[in-house]
């Protein structure tokens, strides 16, 4: 889906910015996908980016947020280092 998304935006996958996954996400959002449906694309896209960087494809991956913007309450949760915007999807 998002590699789709970024072909139609001409973008390459790993070129890929927060702000451009917030846009995918807007983009389902604005297609009348269920806030539960967008939730799940971005864990997806988020375990996406994690194993590119395990892999060392990335240096780092777009949809993690830099340790120091993990608020210390979300240390060590799950989902805690996906950016706050996408934390509203997953809110029922």
């Amino acid at each position: 889906m998002l590699s789709s998304w970024c072909q139609h935006h001409q973008l390459h996958l790993f070129a890929a910015r927060p702000a451009d996954l917030e846009l995918f996400a807007r983009d389902l959002e604005a297609r009348g996908r269920a806030r539960a449906t967008i939730a799940r694309r971005l864990c997806t896209v988020a375990g996406f980016y994690r194993y590119a960087v395990e892999e060392e494809l990335l240096d780092h991956s777009p949809a993690a947020l830099p340790e120091e913007l993990v608020s210390p309450e979300d240390r060590g949760r799950a989902g805690s280092r996906a950016p706050s915007s996408w934390r509203a999807w997953s809110v029922a």
